[in-house]
């Protein structure tokens, strides 16, 4: 009622179950990818994401991954979903062969490497096996310096996993840069390497966001 010139201004329209979290509109959180862009099979998931190989691929069969839309009701559903949701599929297998080793990243555009260094962490939901195996999560900044945090696969079901930027730790560096610092102004990319044994396609991930300390998670 009355007279607004323009004033009013409206932001998240968001379907809720009576206990959920809101989703904050901070500032200091950030979605750096939710996987919703991509279109199921698309090509545009490759200009940034990649997957690489160890020795002896063709015993161990290496790692892969793809975009897979989930439906309500679906097995892996996050619950109390509403609607279909995209997430990162992830299948790997090291069981075989001599020196093993596969991983799945994402590098970000030349002219397009992030800022992370006003925020305390990186969290992500994360559905595995429940088998109790580690994986780990890498952060690659410019002059190839790589910091890594391992973190377990210790739940069947969605669960959130947060890893604070202190707690990760130089875990090599790539030659001809020894002893780099990462450098979280200028963020090359990030990745799921160490995988070990076998998950055909099992692990889901989704929402990967930057927080700083006492921010809510944005629920799925």
């Amino acid at each position: 009622t009355g007279k607004d010139s323009g004033g009013a201004k409206v932001d998240l329209f968001q379907l809720y179950n009576t206990g959920d979290t809101a989703t904050p509109m901070s500032p200091m959180t950030s979605i750096v990818n939710d996987f919703e862009a991509y279109a199921d099979g698309d090509a545009a998931i490759t200009a940034g994401w990649y997957n690489f190989n160890g020795a002896d691929q063709g015993a161990c069969g290496g790692a892969g991954f793809g975009i897979q839309s989930v439906t309500t009701g679906d097995g892996v559903a996050f619950p109390g979903q509403f609607g279909d949701n995209k997430v990162l599929s992830v299948g790997w297998d090291n069981t075989g062969g001599t020196g093993c080793y596969s991983g799945v990243g994402f590098n970000f555009a030349a002219d397009g490497k992030p800022n992370w260094s006003s925020y305390d962490g990186i969290r992500f939901w994360f559905r595995g096996s429940g088998n109790g195996g580690s994986l780990t999560l890498e952060i690659q900044s410019e002059g190839n310096a790589a910091y890594s945090a391992a973190f377990s696969d210790d739940t069947n079901g969605w669960t959130l996993v947060e890893i604070p930027f202190s707690t990760i730790t130089n875990g090599y560096t790539y030659p001809g840069a020894p002893g780099s610092t990462i450098d979280y102004t200028a963020v090359k990319g990030f990745l799921f390497s160490n995988l070990t044994g076998k998950d055909s396609g099992g692990a889901k991930v989704d929402l990967f966001q930057l927080y700083n300390t006492g921010d809510t998670a944005t629920p799925m």
